[in-house]
């Protein structure tokens, strides 16, 4: 990237790193860690045309997610009614959300975005 003078590092932080979450500090921790180091990845890297920022997903409908609901939750509706209860949308995040929030990063359409965090959470960093 440094070389052709241009390029796009997209970083991987969580919501949670703008809102914490209950007896998960150190998941919370290193996900703040991840937005502070795009930011000052930035200021290392800008003079080389290259852009710096991150994605910070809520709540996404993955494997993982539906294998928690399961063995946390007697009822896994109740896990997501949980879960909803937490952010403004009534939907769980897709990968694809994610996938189509880094292929805009990565595009020149967010060219002037640096030392950004998008949020891609479904309303959770505003309903609380």
């Amino acid at each position: 990237m440094i070389k052709q003078h241009s390029g796009s590092i997209i970083n991987m932080s969580s919501s949670i790193a703008e809102i914490g979450l209950a007896r998960r500090v150190s998941y919370a921790a290193s996900k703040g860690a991840v937005l502070s180091m795009t930011r000052s990845m930035q200021v290392d890297v800008a003079s080389h045309g290259i852009r710096v920022n991150a994605l910070l997903p809520g709540t996404i409908l993955t494997p993982f997610v539906e294998r928690y609901l399961k063995e946390a939750y007697s009822d896994p509706e109740e896990g997501m009614a949980s879960i909803r209860k937490r952010q403004l949308s009534q939907d769980l995040g897709r990968p694809e959300d994610v996938a189509a929030a880094a292929l805009f990063l990565a595009s020149d359409e967010s060219k002037f975005m640096m030392a950004s965090g998008l949020v891609i959470d479904g309303g959770m960093t505003g309903a609380k």
